[in-house]
């Protein structure tokens, strides 16, 4: 993975890719805290100078617990990531 947002996801692999534009797939992202899992559809394919593939994936059908939860799971991440151990 190379980003996550509250909107979607880039991956990145090796080409080839087998995504093509609409395709929709449930995705399992493994936090520290915690398996979050969302229905998501390809919006963007794109081969990289470095020969990688690069797939935007847009998370859909996500309802407010959904939005909450993934919210929850990316601060924590955020909070790991840079030592700091305060709540907020």
């Amino acid at each position: 993975m190379v980003d996550i947002s509250m909107g979607g996801l880039l991956l990145t692999f090796e080409e080839p890719v087998g995504f093509a534009l609409g395709d929709r797939l449930i995705v399992s992202i493994d936090f520290i805290d915690g398996t979050f899992h969302v229905v998501g559809a390809v919006n963007r394919v794109e081969r990289g100078a470095d020969f990688h593939a690069y797939v935007a994936i847009e998370f859909v059908e996500l309802s407010e617990l959904d939005m909450t939860e993934l919210d929850r799971h990316l601060r924590r991440s955020r909070r790991n990531a840079t030592g700091d151990a305060s709540e907020s």
